[in-house]
């Protein structure tokens, strides 16, 4: 659901939870897949909202739909509050979400070894491995706290344009331009040490500029 508090619209899954602003005026909860079906065969740009009953009235050109508002939103709030606000936000690195991106395919879909399935954030150090392969890339400066974030959690966010970040009891916060924050959950578990993997001797070679095509033709 979407769920709306006056001058505030969230989503929540467990794992991750949206919040943006937005002056709505009313209180209660709207299905998602309902409302972004619509929402997507709009053509105008603007869109008016009002609550008659309980029923949330939307009107856009010559389209009127109505929504049934489920006003019981309490126990989706707790959670939401549970998220907590950070009480310090930082600048997030220039190069974080180039380095979460590079970062992603490395990380590994077995439940059973939950640590695999995530991203690991190490002062400058962004790093993945699913225990075939490993991805590390080296931000241009650190992060304040090494934190462990599942990758399926962090999917959507090189999307959106990132300025700080915060920390709170079991979850990473990523503040946006446009006031949105984007909240995900953070393992405590610890992570394999990748370094000595990297500890390697031998000649350097130059790879040839053609080698990526070359290896999907032979793939």
């Amino acid at each position: 659901s979407f769920i709306f508090n006056n001058d505030t619209v969230f989503t929540y899954n467990d794992d991750v939870a949206v919040q943006h602003p937005l002056d709505s005026g009313f209180v209660g909860s709207l299905n998602a897949d309902k409302l972004t079906s619509f929402m997507d065969k709009l053509k105008d740009d603007e869109v008016s909202m009002n609550v008659v009953d309980s029923e949330v009235i939307f009107k856009c050109g010559k389209i009127t739909s109505g929504f049934k508002l489920d006003s019981n939103i309490d126990h989706m709030l707790s959670h939401i509050k549970a998220l907590g606000s950070p009480e310090k936000w930082y600048k997030v690195p220039e190069d974080l979400l180039q380095a979460i991106q590079f970062c992603l395919f490395s990380a590994g879909t077995d439940a059973t070894r939950p640590k695999l399935m995530c991203l690991h954030f190490k002062e400058n150090i962004v790093e993945a491995t699913d225990g075939y392969r490993m991805t590390v890339f080296t931000m241009d400066s650190p992060l304040k706290k090494e934190v462990l974030v599942p990758a399926n959690t962090l999917k959507a966010l090189p999307q959106f344009t990132v300025t700080h970040y915060g920390l709170t009891d079991g979850w990473l916060h990523f503040k946006m331009d446009n006031g949105a924050v984007y909240s995900c959950r953070v393992f405590h578990l610890d992570y394999p040490d990748l370094s000595s993997f990297l500890e390697v001797e031998g000649p350097s070679v130059k790879v040839p500029s053609s080698i990526a095509d070359v290896m999907e033709r032979a793939k």
